[in-house]
């Protein structure tokens, strides 16, 4: 039996999302150049009074920095020369590598093929007065086959919802990332578009394994002789199932967030090394320095003591020569 069920769902929902996408905010962006040029000025300006203030080391090459960065991402946000319309093709033709878009659709419909595959062969083994017990059991593996399929549909509907809407905000996202006090939104949206690419990746490659051994899950339960067994093994497949594609999602957005949070721990790391060099040198530098001014005060000391001896010998010759006068006056 043969369907195309969710590849014509899979039609009707990427051609909604592709109309969603068309609302773009390049259009917003361009009405706000005026307010975006003016934040780069008053940026440069702020470089400037730093410049000034002796806050920078290397004034030049951090402002022509500073602006090169600046200017690079406006790029993209204004969609200058198709910048941005070649960004998001990528980033389309990522998402369909990954498995999404109509691809993962298709994949669905090969499962329902093997699903009822395996349904009529497990119906052909039951015959005469067991009608009746195969006629439950095929009853709750159809009941539970629908919640991972759905488990399965859902998964991909939100994918694709998740990287339409990562798409329309990447101007958004791209002019947060101008700024250190707003770029980790940028680094949000990179966490969630490598989560629904892991996600993908993962899903798709567990429907390729259960399209190929959904019939020997489902027909493990036959060989017993229980009837509880029998009917219900279809439900804890099922569950299993369910479970792994619950675990992959986590798996896929912790993953992510590893990934970025490593990026900006290696950044801080090296940050840190050279902040921890720099300390080191001024602790250097600061025990020269007090070794400098213990000699320096030693130094004084001496010359104070010889300039205090000097004034004594004086202070007693001066008090003999006033006594010789003194003494020659009263004679």
């Amino acid at each position: 039996m043969q369907t195309e069920i969710f590849s014509n769902l899979g039609a009707i929902v990427e051609q909604s999302f592709e109309l969603l996408k068309n609302a773009s905010l390049n259009d917003k962006f361009i009405e706000l150049q005026a307010i975006i040029s003016s934040m780069i000025v008053i940026s440069i300006m702020y470089q400037g009074y730093l410049t000034m203030a002796g806050r920078q080391q290397d004034p030049i090459r951090e402002l022509a920095w500073d602006i090169g960065r600046k200017m690079l991402i406006l790029c993209f946000v204004l969609n200058v020369n198709g910048w941005l319309n070649l960004t998001i093709d990528t980033l389309n033709a990522v998402y369909e590598w990954a498995g999404g878009g109509s691809v993962f659709y298709a994949k669905l419909d090969e499962l329902n093929n093997s699903f009822f595959t395996s349904l009529e062969e497990v119906w052909k083994t039951y015959s005469g007065l067991e009608k009746l017990i195969g006629f439950f059991v095929c009853l709750f593996m159809i009941i539970s086959y629908l919640a991972v399929i759905l488990s399965f549909a859902f998964s991909i509907i939100k994918t694709s919802i998740t990287n339409t809407l990562l798409i329309i905000i990447l101007p958004l996202a791209l002019l947060f990332f101008m700024y250190q006090t707003t770029k980790q939104v940028f680094q949000q949206w990179l966490q969630m578009f490598f989560s629904n690419i892991i996600l993908l990746i993962l899903l798709t490659n567990f429907i390729d394994f259960i399209c190929g051994n959904l019939t020997t899950l489902y027909s493990q339960g036959n060989k017993s002789d229980s009837l509880f067994i029998t009917i219900a093994f279809p439900i804890l497949i099922s569950a299993i199932l369910i479970t792994i594609v619950s675990t992959m999602q986590g798996l896929a957005s912790n993953l992510a967030q590893v990934s970025l949070d490593a990026s900006a721990g290696g950044a801080m790391g090296q940050l840190g090394s050279g902040v921890g060099l720099a300390f080191r040198g001024g602790k250097t530098a600061g025990k020269l320095g007090w070794k400098g001014g213990k000699l320096a005060g030693k130094g004084a000391w001496g010359t104070g003591k010889g300039v205090y001896k000097a004034g004594l010998g004086l202070g007693k010759g001066g008090a003999w020569l006033a006594k010789k006068a003194w003494g020659q006056i009263s004679g």
